[in-house]
C-alpha cells in the first residue's frame, strides 16, 4: 500500500511539474515564438 501511495504521489508531482514548465516556457518566449512551447509537450 505504501508503495502504491508513493507512486501515485510521484505521478501527480511529475504531471504538476510538466504543467508548470509549460507555463514558464510560454511566459519566457516572445509572442511570435509562443507556438514553439507546443513542441515541448
Amino acid at each position: 500500500l505504501l508503495t502504491v501511495a508513493v507512486n501515485q504521489a510521484l505521478e501527480k508531482a511529475a504531471a504538476r511539474e510538466a504543467e508548470e514548465t509549460q507555463k514558464l516556457l510560454k511566459e519566457l518566449l516572445p509572442p511570435g515564438l509562443g507556438s514553439l512551447g507546443n513542441l515541448f509537450g
